[in-house]
């Protein structure tokens, strides 16, 4: 087991760390830039046609099938039973068609000053605040960006952030038939000064360490007692504005003055990835104690949704971590109990249906984490990543008539070769 950092190691590492991200946040803010509306689609311009069908689509109502360049990529030409792709040319088309799908169309605009804020919020306070975040869990160290990623992720801005978005009069009468609406679309939205977004989606790409990163946030939360101790004082404020209603101003349900809060983080995980956010959430307490002390008692369990509870974390006190299966049988965690809420509610992916036939009471988080993977930031993946893992697609074997099968012994796939794997050269 590696030993604690004398608190000289650590001093001299948040010097390090804090000086690699005020440098990054300058060279952000002197490159940044307000983003351009995009230009109409030129019909007579042959690198513009695809874009301008997908615009007479939208227009005319007509569906149009967009190409899937992953699959075009994995397709195999007749007579070929193999085929090894670099996982980084696959996760390059999944960048592309990523990029496509999110692209907005040319009379849409976009203005938000979150980018801007948030890197002079850190170029600011990072050396004041980096301390507060785990230099490394059991097994490796942070890097100085995942260091910043959780800073960015607890932390509220000092001033009003928006994001708005706009289609003007002048596309409106392009985009519409003679007669129809021609006045223009514009939504805007804000977070309050001081204030954490209810839904941080950390859309980072494939490992980049989206998984400590997230059990770190949590865990910055629950064991930094500054902030597990506002975060208290504000819980009762935070479930009034869950609860109010829009129009008669009432609160609905319990009165939020009998409100209890467990210091406690749930996280849903697909069941595959169980034993891998487990394990991590039990590496990360080591970097908790070295950062808030060695007798910090930080609990983590594992599924069990009969054997414990909310309750049982409202009652010890303690930091916990509670890793459960995304499935609807692990919502009766947040049902038994619906008038304790919990800190914090980390999704991975959120890939798979948790929704119970009835709606019932469920407990309240305060914030939630959505862990997802983001092609778009290929470019921070570790070069060993994209070096050593690759895709190995076979053509299956044919299948026997229904005639000629056997009866099967086991609940194994029937073919014999799985359509595409991954491996680790």
């Amino acid at each position: 087991m590696p030993q604690f950092y004398s608190q000289e190691q650590q001093a001299q590492r948040n010097k390090s760390d804090a000086l690699r991200i005020k440098n990054l946040m300058t060279q952000f803010l002197a490159e940044a830039h307000d983003e351009q509306p995009a230009q109409r689609p030129d019909p007579n311009n042959p690198n513009d046609e695809e874009e301008e069908e997908d615009y007479e689509a939208h227009r005319y109502g007509r569906n149009r099938q967009i190409r899937d360049r992953v699959g075009d990529m994995l397709q195999m030409e007749p007579g070929e039973e193999r085929k090894q792709i670099p996982m980084k040319d696959i996760m390059t088309s999944a960048d592309a068609q990523h990029n496509a799908v999110l692209k907005k169309p040319w009379y849409v605009r976009e203005t938000s000053n979150r980018d801007r804020v948030l890197a002079r919020y850190l170029l600011d306070n990072v050396d004041g605040f980096i301390k507060d975040i785990p230099l490394r869990c059991k097994h490796f160290d942070l890097l100085p960006v995942q260091r910043a990623a959780v800073l960015a992720m607890t932390s509220s801005m000092p001033i009003e952030t928006y994001t708005q978005v706009e289609i003007p009069q002048d596309s409106m009468k392009e985009i519409t038939r003679s007669g129809a609406r021609k006045q223009p679309f514009d939504v805007k939205y804000n977070i309050e000064a001081g204030a954490l977004p209810v839904f941080t989606i950390a859309d980072y790409c494939t490992g980049s360490g989206k998984t400590i990163m997230a059990v770190m946030a949590a865990l910055t939360l629950l064991c930094n007692r500054t902030r597990w101790d506002q975060l208290k004082t504000d819980y009762k404020d935070i479930l009034r504005t869950r609860i109010r209603d829009t129009h008669s101003g009432l609160c609905k349900g319990a009165s939020p003055e009998t409100a209890k809060l467990a210091r406690l983080a749930l996280i849903f995980v697909p069941a595959t990835m169980l034993s891998h956010w487990y394990k991590t959430a039990q590496s990360a307490i080591f970097g908790v104690q070295e950062v808030y002390g060695e007798q910090l008692d930080v609990v983590v369990w594992k599924g069990e949704v009969t054997r414990h509870s909310i309750r049982d974390a409202y009652d010890s006190g303690k930091p916990t971590l509670w890793v459960l299966p995304m499935e609807p049988d692990s919502m009766k965690a947040v049902r038994r109990f619906p008038d304790i809420g919990y800190a914090v509610r980390i999704f991975d992916e959120l890939n798979m249906p948790m929704r119970t036939r009835y709606d019932q009471n469920e407990s309240t988080a305060c914030f939630n984490y959505v862990v997802c993977f983001h092609g778009l930031k290929l470019a921070y993946a570790p070069p060993k990543f994209n070096q050593f893992v690759a895709v190995v697609v076979r053509r299956p074997k044919p299948q026997l008539s229904r005639s000629r099968r056997r009866p099967l012994r086991s609940r194994a796939t029937r073919s014999a070769w799985p359509l595409a794997t991954t491996t680790f050269r």
